[in-house]
C-alpha cells in the first residue's frame, strides 16, 4: 500500500521547520522527553511536561532525577519493568499509566507512553516519550464509581429496609380496619404499639435518606454559627421522648450546660440525633444515658455515653468503616437504617469536626464529638 503524500509531505515540512514540531508537541500532547540510555541521567523535558505538573520548567534540570523524585514509587517501579522489557524486546509496549504529584498537593494522572530509538545491532540507546494528562478522566471515573455504589446503596435500602416498616403497618392497619376482627382492648393497644413503632421506624429510615441524598448530591449548605449545645441537644431529645419514653431511658446533661460551639445547626441536630438513636436503641430498659459537655483548649467536646450492649473490638472496627452499612437490632429488636452513623461522620467532617467512638462488649458505648470553640 502506497504511503500517503500529504503524510510524507508533513514528515518533510517537520525535518525542515522546527516551529511544526513545537506546535505539534505543545498542541496535541501534556509533555515530551527524550533520554539519553547511554547516560540515563541526561534527559530532555519539554516545557509541557513541567507545566502540567504545576512547576516552572525555568527551574528544572534535564535530569531523569527531577521527575523520579516526584512520581509515585510504586508507579516508577511499573515503569521501570515495562521500560526494560520494551528495551529488551521491541514489540513490548512502554505504556502505563502513572502518577506525579503537583505541585499544589494533588495527584496527576498521566498516561506515558515511550519508543526506544535502537543502534544498528538493536540495541536502545535513547529513548522518545509523550505524556497525556488523564486526570480529570479519573477524577470522572472515580465520581461514576461513587454515583453507582450510591445508587445502588439506594436501591438496596429501598428494596429491603423500607419495605419492613411498610410491610408491619399494612398488616398492623389491616387488623385494626377489619370490623369482624373482635380484637380486645389490649391487643389492640399492643397492636397501636406495633403501629407506632413501625412508622417512627419508617420516618427515621426517610429522613436519614434524604439527608444522604442531599449529602451525596452535594445540595447541602453548610452555615457554621456560635451554638448554645445544650439547647440544640434538648430540642433534639424532646424529638426522640417517644423512643426513649417507651424503653424507660432517661437522658441526663452533665459538665458545662453553657458550651457554646462554632457548628452548623442543622448538621448538629442530625449527628446528635443519630448517636442518641443508636444509644436508645441500644440500651436496656429502665437505664440512662448521659451527655456530658465539656472544654479544652480551643475545642469543645461533647460525649454521649450508655451502658448498653456495647461492641466487640471487631464490631467497632467494622462500623467506623465508611463503607459499612449493616444494622444490628436493638435490645428490643429495634430495626435501624445502617447509614445513621455514616451521616453522622460525615456531617462531623463538613463542619471541621471530629468523632470518636470507644465501645466495650457488654458494657456500653461513648461518642465523643469535637468542635471548635472559635
Amino acid at each position: 500500500m502506497n504511503e500517503n503524500y500529504l503524510k510524507r509531505e508533513l514528515y518533510d515540512l517537520i525535518k525542515s521547520d522546527t516551529s511544526l514540531f513545537e506546535f505539534i508537541q505543545s498542541g496535541s500532547l501534556d509533555g515530551i522527553w527524550y533520554w539519553d540510555l547511554e547516560n540515563p541521567e541526561n534527559e530532555w523535558m519539554s516545557p509541557k511536561f513541567w507545566k502540567t505538573l504545576g512547576l516552572d520548567p525555568n527551574e528544572k534540570k534535564h535530569l531523569a532525577s527531577e521527575w523520579q523524585n516526584i512520581i509515585f514509587q510504586e508507579d516508577l517501579k511499573l515503569a521501570i519493568e515495562n521500560f526494560e522489557k520494551h528495551c529488551l524486546d521491541p514489540s513490548h509496549p512502554y505504556d502505563q499509566i502513572v502518577r506525579y504529584k503537583h505541585k499544589n498537593g494533588s495527584t496527576v494522572w498521566v498516561r506515558c507512553r515511550g519508543l526506544a530509538i535502537r543502534d544498528e545491532n538493536g540495541k536502545a540507546i535513547r529513548m522518545l516519550g509523550a505524556h497525556v494528562d488523564i486526570t480529570d478522566l479519573k477524577n470522572t471515573e472515580k465520581e461514576l464509581a461513587h454515583s453507582n455504589q450510591t445508587k445502588d446503596k439506594l436501591f438496596s435500602i429501598i428494596a429491603h429496609d423500607l419495605r419492613n416498616p411498610f410491610n408491619g403497618l399494612l398488616n398492623v392497619t389491616a387488623l385494626l380496619a377489619d370490623e369482624e376482627a373482635g380484637i380486645a382492648e389490649k391487643e389492640r393497644l399492643a397492636l397501636m404499639k406495633d403501629l407506632h413503632g413501625s412508622v417512627k421506624n419508617a420516618y427515621d429510615l426517610l429522613t436519614n435518606l434524604l439527608d444522604w441524598s442531599r449529602l451525596n448530591q452535594e445540595r447541602i449548605e453548610i452555615q457554621k454559627k456560635r451554638l448554645k449545645v445544650f439547647q440544640v441537644i434538648s430540642n433534639v431529645c424532646c424529638q426522640l421522648r417517644d423512643f426513649s419514653d417507651q424503653k424507660e431511658i432517661e437522658i441526663r446533661f452533665e459538665g458545662d450546660l453553657d458550651l457554646e460551639v462554632i457548628v452548623d445547626q442543622k448538621s448538629l441536630e442530625l449527628i446528635v440525633r443519630n448517636l442518641l438513636t443508636n444509644s436508645i436503641k441500644y440500651s436496656y430498659r429502665g437505664s440512662n444515658i448521659i451527655v456530658d459537655l465539656t472544654k479544652e483548649t480551643t475545642l469543645g467536646h461533647i460525649a454521649i455515653e450508655d451502658r448498653g450492649r456495647g461492641m466487640s473490638e471487631n464490631h467497632l472496627l467494622h462500623v467506623m468503616n465508611d463503607d459499612y452499612h449493616m444494622s444490628n437490632p436493638g435490645t428490643e429488636l429495634e430495626k435501624g437504617t445502617g447509614i445513621g452513623l455514616n451521616l453522622a461522620k460525615e456531617f462531623v467532617a463538613l463542619n471541621g469536626g471530629s468523632i470518636t467512638i470507644d465501645s466495650c462488649e457488654g458494657q456500653g458505648t461513648t461518642a465523643v464529638l469535637a468542635f471548635p470553640l472559635f
